[in-house]
């Protein structure tokens, strides 16, 4: 009876918990809006005393923002350039790895055997 009373408590506690972040949640969001009400209020009012200079101030926005995307898409341009010279550089290693790996000389078989062999006989000496 006790145990069962304690897992309710629990959960009820847990529910309760998840209440009150979700209220913090909302808390947060509704402040975030207040705020935004407020800083747009605020923005009309000066654009009302101001027309010549938020009108200037929306000219610099916009063109610092086409700069951005401008420089953005120059930025993915170059990771992409060099995206490309790291895979040709990765395949020329490759390349060469092969090569070097191909043309140098393999044991023959019987040699593999021998040391192999010679292996064993240290293990078991050991």
């Amino acid at each position: 009876m006790l145990n069962r009373c304690s897992l309710k408590t629990e959960s009820f506690v847990l529910a309760l918990n998840d209440v009150s972040a979700e209220l913090h949640t909302l808390a947060v969001r509704a402040s975030q809006q207040a705020s935004h009400r407020a800083n747009q209020r605020h923005l009309r009012a000066f654009e009302a005393a101001h027309p010549d200079v938020a009108k200037s101030l929306r000219s610099l926005v916009e063109e610092t923002v086409a700069e951005c995307e401008t420089l953005e898409q120059q930025v993915q341009d170059v990771r992409a350039r060099v995206c490309a010279k790291q895979r040709a550089a990765d395949k020329e290693l490759v390349k060469k790895h092969s090569k070097s790996s191909s043309s140098s000389p393999k044991p023959s078989l019987s040699r593999k055997a021998s040391s192999s062999a010679r292996r064993k006989a240290k293990v078991v000496t050991q």
